[in-house]
């Protein structure tokens, strides 16, 4: 069972970086919860945070500039707890630093967040730009190619008939190298800055692009086929991670639907890297990364790649036409298929 997360405080919003008297109305209410829900499940999905905020904030036109930038809060330092010392797997003895920080595009505070980190797993000039820079911690540390483990998720705001709080949602999730060493925990808090647009306007394809491939990946996650192929057109056309070619809304839910036991089937995740609309024709390109886990969704990865999709407005709603998946690495089981000739 997970561990339950307890509520982290919060400093009050300064005045510079309200939300706008727009999107409090605009923003609130069952679209602007969906928003938010979809948005932690991408958290949950992703491997950097920061990543994932950045897109939000260029998806949804929050900045001119969408970078996210860290502004150190200043506070006591808050050790670690031994339950943190031994997710991390250090002893009493090695040092582990906090930082806490708000993380903002343009002048909307998004999360606020408490990191704990092992600077010895670091290199010299990681360490240099968490003590010294605005840098993100995730961004920093990007060389590492960490994988993330949420431990925790707290939604804050569960009555879409009430006004929106200045907390939205938090996680709690611990970072690991690419050979699977932790070396950092954080505690995020992620606020209502993240809804500073207009929600109702409707004309935000990217983020429900984005929201879209989120419920589609959920829906994989449970094994609920027929909500999956949902997303798709009747004719769509999907190219496989190794080859095969697959024609057709009814023959790619059959696809899913056979793709083992409860041990051995492997639960796909697609995750969302850039989304390109046409200025012209209801088009978009969707780019980003795809993992094979294996038996549940929060199983080993053992394959894992990238694809490609076009997405197709049709009324309110879009939907994928075509994707192409290209299978990059593997491990154990995930090396045992062939590819097409």
């Amino acid at each position: 069972m997970r561990p339950s997360l307890q509520l982290l405080s919060t400093a009050a919003f300064a005045a510079a970086v309200a939300t706008p008297v727009r999107a409090q109305h605009a923003a609130s209410g069952v679209e602007g919860m969906a928003q938010v829900q979809a948005l932690s499940a991408q958290l949950v999905a992703t491997r950097s945070a920061t990543q994932t905020l950045e897109a939000w904030c260029r998806d949804h036109h929050l900045a001119a500039d969408p970078r996210i930038v860290a502004h150190a809060i200043r506070s006591e330092d808050t050790p670690p707890t031994p339950e943190q010392r031994r997710r991390l797997e250090v002893t009493d003895r090695e040092e582990v630093k906090h930082r806490r920080v708000e993380l903002l595009c343009g002048t909307h505070v998004l999360s606020e967040a408490d990191n704990w980190y092992v600077p010895s797993r670091l290199t010299t000039e990681m360490n240099r730009l968490l003590n010294a820079t605005d840098t993100p911690f995730g961004r920093a540390v990007a060389p590492l190619e960490p994988t993330r483990e949420t431990l925790a998720v707290r939604m804050l705001w569960s009555d879409s008939d009430t006004p929106i709080p200045d907390a939205l949602f938090e996680h709690r999730a611990v970072l690991y190298t690419k050979d699977h060493r932790p070396f950092s925990e954080v505690a995020e808090t992620y606020r209502r800055d993240l809804l500073a647009f207009d929600v109702s306007a409707g004309s935000d394809g990217a983020a429900a692009i984005r929201a879209a491939r989120t419920a589609q990946n959920d829906a994989i996650a449970v094994g609920d086929a027929g909500r999956a192929a949902s997303f798709w057109t009747d004719d769509v056309t999907v190219r496989r991670a190794l080859g095969q070619t697959v024609n057709g809304r009814d023959a790619a839910r059959q696809a899913l639907e056979s793709a083992g036991t409860s041990e051995t089937r492997l639960v796909y995740q697609r995750l969302t890297g850039t989304v390109d609309l046409s200025a012209r024709w209801p088009l978009a390109f969707e780019t980003g990364t795809w993992e094979g886990h294996l038996g549940v969704v929060t199983g080993p990865t053992v394959i894992n790649g990238r694809f490609s999709a076009q997405w197709v407005r049709r009324g309110d709603r879009w939907l994928i036409r075509s994707e192409v998946f290209v299978a990059l690495t593997c491990s154990g089981v995930g090396c045992e298929s062939v590819a097409v000739p």
